[in-house]
C-alpha cells in the first residue's frame, strides 16, 4: 500500500509541472487571439474613417466662395501641381496627384456618340495610422486611394 502511494505522488509531481506548462500555454494562445480580435476591430475602424474621409473629399464645397467651388477646384487652385500632403480629416493623410493634362472621361456628349468630354482628373491617396503599441506608437496603416475628375466645359 505504500509504494502505490509512492507511485501516485511521483506521478502527480511529475504531470503538475505539465499541466501548469500547457495552461500557461493555452492562456497565451488565448491572449494572441483576443489581440488579433482588437486589430479586426481597429481595422474595421480605420476603414470606416477612410471611408469617411473620402465622402467628404467627394461632398465638399468651399464656403469662402460665393459659387460652389468643388474640391478638384480648390486642390488645383489652391495646391499647384505637386504632390501635396495635407490633413482633411482627423488622424487621415492625403497625398494629392493632379493629372495636368484634361484626359478622356469615360462618358459621351450624347448618348450614340463617340465624342468624349474632356476632363480634369486628380487622385487623393489617404493613408490612416491606427492601434497602439506599448510604447504609444501607432503599428498599422490603411490606406485608400479616390479618383476625382472633373468635366472641362467646351
Amino acid at each position: 500500500m505504500h509504494k502505490q502511494r509512492g507511485i501516485v505522488l511521483f506521478i502527480v509531481i511529475m504531470t503538475l509541472p505539465l499541466l501548469m506548462i500547457l495552461g500557461f500555454m493555452v492562456m497565451q494562445n488565448t491572449s494572441s487571439g483576443l489581440k488579433m480580435a482588437d486589430a479586426r476591430g481597429s481595422l474595421d475602424t480605420s476603414n470606416m474613417t477612410l471611408l469617411a474621409a473620402s465622402s467628404e473629399i467627394l461632398a465638399y464645397k468651399d464656403s469662402g466662395t460665393t459659387t460652389d467651388v468643388t474640391i478638384l477646384q480648390h486642390l488645383i487652385l489652391k495646391k499647384g501641381s505637386d504632390p501635396q500632403s495635407l490633413i482633411l480629416f482627423p488622424d487621415v493623410k492625403a497625398k494629392i496627384f493632379k493629372i495636368s493634362e484634361p484626359i478622356p472621361c469615360k462618358r459621351s456628349k450624347n448618348a450614340f456618340d463617340n465624342g468624349r468630354f474632356k476632363c480634369r482628373y486628380l487622385s487623393v491617396q489617404l493613408t490612416h495610422d491606427f492601434g497602439r503599441q506599448i510604447n504609444g506608437k501607432k503599428w498599422g496603416s490603411n490606406m485608400l486611394e479616390v479618383g476625382i475628375e472633373q468635366k472641362i466645359k467646351h
